[in-house]
């Protein structure tokens, strides 16, 4: 019998930056959380992707009205010891879109993480860049 076709190399990934293709949205790029606390950064990580619908959610409801909408965001929050976030904001952003930065915080308001050591809070920083489809 004939061998099988190789299969094409996986995308090639930048260092500290995970590319999430979903319908609608061309990328969305996450990079790698800053942790400052007594909190795993790869256990926020894991949090962070399972979530990454709603910030690309946040995002494409905003696409209808201005399809050309692109750029980066970076968020900052707040976890306390029982791993609930206590606050999110945008704190940076390269998009002019009050919706989108409202959505944004919202939604990661209402994740949950694993409890920090120590019962301390841990605060987050963490980059999306949002690329729009066609782009």
């Amino acid at each position: 019998p004939r061998p099988l076709p190789t299969p094409p190399p996986a995308p090639a990934e930048e260092e500290g930056v995970t590319y999430v293709t979903t319908p609608g949205v061309k990328s969305l790029e996450i990079e790698t959380p800053v942790v400052t606390g007594p909190l795993d950064a790869e256990l926020v990580k894991k949090v962070i992707h399972a979530n990454r619908g709603q910030p690309r959610y946040c995002y494409e409801s905003q696409l209808s009205a201005n399809p050309a909408l692109e750029g980066h965001v970076t968020m900052e929050f707040e976890i306390n010891a029982s791993g609930t976030v206590t606050s999110s904001n945008v704190a940076e952003s390269t998009m002019s879109n009050d919706a989108l930065k409202s959505c944004l915080a919202g939604r990661f308001r209402t994740w949950v993480f694993p409890r920090p050591k120590g019962g301390q809070s841990v605060k987050v920083k963490v980059g999306l860049k949002f690329t729009a489809s066609g782009r």
